[in-house]
């Protein structure tokens, strides 16, 4: 076992109260292609009794923390991207009296402007409103 997939297995173990082995068994399993209702039924003496809760956790678990390993730095990029803009042309263009009134200036623009009209280069340069029409 990778010192990665040990700390994972750990970080599991601890996460759903079960000892490493268990998790180190459940996740080879998993990796072989067996299903997690498979597992909880038919596999009990593997897992050292794991129960359906516990083994979902775990599958969430390592898909979360495998997700994490692959450190893939653009996995935000379009949230990013989004809060970027709506500050460069909302938030940052004006003073807000109160709280209330930016988070309604907010969605008014999500709403009424960001989300129907602006161009979004996934769309090809259309606004949603636009391409919806060409595509109907």
């Amino acid at each position: 076992m990778t010192p990665v997939a040990d700390r994972i297995a750990h970080n599991i173990a601890t996460d759903i109260g079960a000892r490493a082995e268990q998790v180190i068994a459940t996740v080879a399993m998993l990796d072989g292609g067996d299903t997690v209702p498979f597992v909880a039924r038919y596999r009990k003496e593997a897992t050292g009794g794991l129960d359906d809760a516990q083994l979902r956790r775990l599958a969430e678990r390592l898909d979360y923390l495998r997700d994490l390993e692959k450190g893939n730095c653009y996995d935000n990029a379009a949230v990013e991207t989004f809060f970027k803009t709506i500050k460069a042309e909302l938030i940052w263009r004006r003073s807000w009296q109160t709280r209330r009134d930016a988070e309604l200036a907010i969605f008014q623009y999500i709403n009424g402007f960001y989300n129907p009209r602006r161009r979004h280069s996934a769309l090809g340069w259309k606004s949603p409103v636009a391409f919806e029409r060409k595509v109907a």
